[in-house]
């Protein structure tokens, strides 16, 4: 039960300031979300303590606030990923980590969006979506106007 508030609390820390992050590209804005699946200890005799038990898994979100990618338009769109790798990620001493994904793309978004949505990703996450084995549509970035 610790564990499960543990990882609840982290998620909501990560969640609270990831959601006001801008994204990297200068011409695409919005919000970028990622929440993975390891415990973070304060104390040094704890730090990196899960390496290779734990934090193989992550959720990367993206919501396009406004932005073109590649000559697309896809403001008011978001792909998510869902990846799970070999290693740790983030394991700076592990040199190849393979890791295979789902992307959820945004419904919403027509055949060429789609397309220019799962390249971005793809550039965004440098090399956890080398491998999607999956993809799925669904509405993943829901407007706020009613």
């Amino acid at each position: 039960m610790l564990n499960v508030l543990r990882t609840a609390a982290l998620v909501s820390a990560a969640a609270s300031i990831s959601f006001a992050a801008s994204l990297p590209s200068r011409s695409v804005t919005g919000n970028y979300m990622e929440a993975r699946t390891a415990d973070v200890y304060t104390g040094p005799c704890f730090a990196n303590g899960e390496i290779e038990m734990a934090g193989k898994e992550a959720v990367l979100g993206w919501k396009i606030n406004r932005g073109v990618w590649q000559g697309v338009d896809i403001a008011g769109l978001g792909v998510v990923a869902v990846v799970r790798s070999e290693h740790t990620l983030g394991d700076a001493y592990e040199g190849s980590n393979p890791a295979k994904a789902v992307l959820i793309i945004d419904e919403r978004a027509d055949a060429v969006q789609r397309q220019a949505l799962a390249d971005f990703a793809k550039r965004q996450a440098n090399g956890l979506l080398d491998e999607v084995v999956k993809v799925y549509y669904a509405n993943v970035a829901p407007t706020t106007e009613n």
